[in-house]
């Protein structure tokens, strides 16, 4: 940007006299033009410094307002509930940008691959906690194991795999209008295995997903092949919640806590997801993973290791999830992670959220909160009055 300050090239201010007009003429706009282009740099600089700003103090403050709802939805549960719930939703909002990371900055697009990584170190991590706690290890009958378990982890197998293909024929935004759906899939899966559900909470359910629907963004692009994977993937993760549900508070409720179902249902869901990476990506990720430099080598697999550190914590919190607030309940806070994503992606992306999808974000909170307020009611009702059969009295009368 000094070059325009300096003599033109073959005019020389000495022993030539002065330049011709347009001569001098041209050197002004040129000084002027360097003028605009520093400034225009000093601008972009600290726009830059001010968006920097921006991520530092705006991405927490979302998160403490998602938080702050959290508490005053699902206070009265307890701190442990609380606690399990906002690392449910976390981890559940940040585990696409850990996978993504490594698909795209270290192009190792390996799904399968990756995923069965994360249900090795899942399984590995639960065995210890259950070998560490010394209590009697909980070891399922073949009944429970092939009637219960093993449909869990195949479908989630099959939840994972109809998601990843619908996004390949469906855009980003069809796929989450029909995700936001998932609750009433789970709500049917708890009818057909026989759990309690209560009918009035269809209200709450429906403002969810109607939230969901108007906070989407983006290109609403409808295929028929991918409308029928994204209602498989919903039907059989409607069906992995609803069977953890059951197993979590059910007969076996005593043998098989989150921590001792993450366990066993990791287990089948390696060999299933190692067999799906050999049928479609071969020998590949190995073979990528074996070419690379020793330094690129490590920073892939640290890589992965984060991946594997979030699923975990995104697979334990929601068995959390499940067994308190219910297969049904675990799937509408699920939607409240949507908040968090696309108000942190407002942050570190600049992106621009319209006043309508404020109003849906809106409207899953307080779907949210509907449902959770509903879903007490009950039991508050039946701790208050008395036991049929039983006849108050009062001194003195």
């Amino acid at each position: 940007w000094l070059k325009p300050w300096l003599p033109i090239e073959g005019v020389s201010s000495a022993g030539r006299g002065p330049n011709p007009p347009q001569m001098q003429q041209q050197q002004q706009q040129q000084r002027q033009a360097s003028l605009l282009e520093v400034v225009a740099n000093m601008s972009d600089v600290a726009v830059a410094y001010g968006r920097n700003l921006t991520v530092f103090y705006a991405y927490p403050t979302f998160a403490a307002l998602v938080a702050a709802v959290v508490i005053f939805t699902y206070g009265d549960r307890g701190i442990a509930s609380v606690c399990a719930i906002m690392c449910y939703i976390a981890a559940l909002s940040s585990i696409k940008l850990t996978v993504k990371w490594v698909f795209v900055h270290h192009n190792y697009s390996f799904a399968k691959f990756v995923t069965a990584t994360h249900f090795t170190f899942g399984a590995l991590l639960s065995y210890g906690f259950l070998r560490f706690r010394q209590k009697e290890f909980p070891i399922p009958t073949l009944k429970e194991f092939w009637l219960m378990i093993f449909p869990v982890s195949l479908a989630i197998a099959i939840s994972v795999s109809a998601g990843n293909m619908a996004l390949v024929h469906s855009s980003a935004a069809f796929t989450e209008i029909i995700g936001s759906t998932s609750c009433l899939f789970t709500a049917l899966m708890v009818v057909l295995l026989g759990m309690p559900f209560q009918t009035s909470l269809l209200l709450p359910m429906l403002i969810v997903i109607f939230g969901a629907v108007v906070s989407t963004a983006g290109e609403i692009h409808f295929s028929l092949l991918g409308l029928l994977l994204c209602c498989i993937a919903n039907a059989f993760r409607s069906l992995k919640v609803a069977m953890q549900q059951k197993l979590m508070t059910g007969e076996t409720k005593d043998k098989f806590d989150p921590v001792a179902l993450l366990f066993w249902s990791s287990v089948p869901s390696i060999f299933v997801m190692l067999a799906a990476s050999a049928f479609s990506e071969g020998a590949e990720p190995y073979r990528q993973l074996a070419a690379l430099e020793a330094g690129k080598r490590w920073s892939l697999v640290r890589a992965i290791l984060v991946t594997c550190v979030n699923a975990t914590i995104l697979n334990l919190t929601q068995l959390f999830v499940n067994k308190d607030l219910g297969a049904v309940g675990s799937q509408l806070v699920a939607q409240a992670k949507s908040v968090l994503t696309i108000l942190g992606s407002v942050a570190i992306l600049g992106e621009i959220v319209s006043r309508m999808e404020l109003f849906g974000f809106t409207l899953v909170l307080l779907g949210v909160y509907l449902y959770s307020w509903m879903d007490r009611k009950p039991q508050q009702k039946q701790d208050v009055e008395p036991p049929r059969g039983h006849v108050s009295w009062t001194p003195g009368r």
